[in-house]
């Protein structure tokens, strides 16, 4: 049966509508907004991470967030003044938040704040022959703003834990000197991608949006820093570009490091405006590429908006002494300024069986979406389950069901072919109901185990298990001819 699908993409207003406009907010007014901070609540959908990431012990901010954070934070108070917050699951909740304000005022960019960019990313990224790199840091920025927004098919979730589970808080990253102050882990599941965001423990300490606006507007505005600015959220948001859901087929977004014998990490307002000049060995590839650049200049644009249209330095003017929490009063630095990228691609299938063949990148096919192929395995196997369909080496062997994908790059219709069928190196006498369960799973293994650096641009695969061959293959144009041909009558 031929479907047209076509996605509809719904986008939710965070941010007043003073964020859009240069005119000036007396102090009161812009501490009422910070005051006023909501979640988003997405629309309904499926049930299968977040059933799984909810049997593990996390629990989302909202009932349809994408965000879960674990609950044994409820219960984790170190490092936490409990004047501000009761323990690292509220703290955790309001950095969440306060990284979605931040990325959604970067939205705007680039009609606005190219002198943000400019001062802590690159030169020019606005101008006419500077339009690729343009454009993926507006689709980044954009996924990172519209994180927690509905959607359907393959879902993006990111769990925030606070036991450190790839023991990286007591380390460094190379020769930096710096302290740890959260890393991601992503791995790919059936339905969806899990990020697995870590902070360590003086990432508690840290200032949130509101504590930080508090600070700044009790300080002489031309004397503040954006060193001295950052908050929670600012951090988080750093975090999020790390994931494979902000960059999806996009160049993945790394820690850079300074060239020379001892690899600092460009990491801070300082360290991002010396790479931004040029001058320091690192091209506008590499900072285009580098998460703490889309941090600081996003940060920069919120704080913009909030101080009368003042662009913050890197560096604040005032003494070591007037310094926000987390500031090493000896250097005047944040002590937490570095992170870790521990795995932005971590797939493993659950057992050594099944065994995964895939397609490849083949050029006489074209590829689909991930979540377009996501939403036809849940329909063949749902048909195929309910009817009782059997895998057996002599009856109703090979069940092949094609669809029309008409989101699928070149722009044309394509067909997808799905289908089961029993296994010829097993035993000729196997013969057994499919279960949705398994057809799902291996299905999956199928289409998330292939082209693992893609969510647009799947081929697909096969699986051998359960005495049965899983396979998704995708065909050019409308041939009524299964791609293993049709079963025996």
């Amino acid at each position: 049966m031929a479907l047209a699908y076509s996605r509809v993409l719904v986008y939710l207003v965070f941010l007043s509508f003073f964020l859009l406009s240069s005119k000036a907010y007396p102090f009161h007014e812009k501490l009422q907004y910070l005051s006023e901070r909501q979640s988003i609540s997405p629309q309904d959908r499926s049930q299968q991470v977040r059933n799984s990431i909810i049997e593990q012990g996390f629990e989302f901010i909202e009932p349809q967030s994408y965000f879960a954070i674990s609950g044994k934070c409820k219960t984790d108070t170190r490092n936490i003044d409990t004047k501000k917050y009761a323990n690292r699951f509220d703290f955790y909740k309001q950095a969440v938040l306060d990284a979605t304000q931040i990325a959604q005022g970067a939205q705007k960019w680039p009609q606005f704040g190219t002198d943000a960019s400019d001062l802590y990313m690159w030169p020019g990224l606005g101008d006419d022959d500077r339009q690729a790199y343009a454009l993926n840091i507006t689709k980044n920025i954009e996924a990172a703003a519209n994180w927690d927004h509905p959607r359907w098919g393959f879902d993006a979730y990111i769990t925030l834990t606070c036991d450190d589970p790839f023991n990286a808080c007591n380390g460094k990253i190379g020769d930096d000197p710096r302290s740890v102050a959260c890393y991601v882990n992503n791995t790919m599941e059936l339905w969806g991608s899990v990020s697995c965001i870590s902070c360590c423990g003086a990432f508690f300490t840290i200032n949130d949006n509101k504590q930080a606006f508090d600070y700044g507007k009790a300080k002489d505005i031309t004397q503040l820093g954006l060193d001295w600015m950052r908050t929670s959220g600012s951090y988080l948001v750093h975090e999020m570009m790390h994931t494979v859901k902000i960059t999806q087929d996009r160049p993945h977004i790394m820690d850079q490091s300074f060239p020379g014998a001892l690899k600092r990490r460009v990491y801070g307002p300082k360290d991002c405006a010396k790479a931004a000049r040029g001058n320091s060995g690192l091209g506008i590839t590499e900072n285009t590429l580098n998460a703490d650049s889309y941090a600081e200049f996003m940060l920069a644009m919120y704080w913009k908006d909030l101080f009368n249209g003042q662009l913050l330095p890197p560096t604040s003017t005032l003494s070591v002494t007037e310094a926000p929490p987390g500031v090493n009063q000896s250097t005047g630095d944040f002590e937490l300024v570095s992170d870790n990228d521990d795995s932005y691609v971590d797939f493993a299938a659950q057992v050594t069986q099944p065994q995964l063949t895939c397609a490849g990148e083949p050029a006489d096919k074209p590829p689909a979406t991930q979540a377009w192929i996501a939403a036809q395995i849940n329909d063949y196997c749902t048909q195929i389950a309910n009817s009782g369909w059997i895998v057996n080496s002599t009856l109703g062997q090979y069940g092949p069901k094609g669809y029309v994908a008409g989101n699928t790059a070149p722009d044309s219709e394509n067909d997808l072919w799905l289908s089961v069928s029993h296994d010829p190196g097993c035993d000729v006498n196997t013969a057994y109901e499919v279960e949705l369960s398994d057809c799902q799973e291996f299905f999956g293994i199928a289409l998330n185990g292939c082209n693992t650096n893609s969510l647009t641009r799947k081929w697909g695969g096969q699986v051998q298990a359960n005495c049965a061959l899983w396979n998704i293959t995708t065909r050019a144009g409308h041939n009524t001819m299964p791609p293993n041909g049709y079963p025996p009558k």
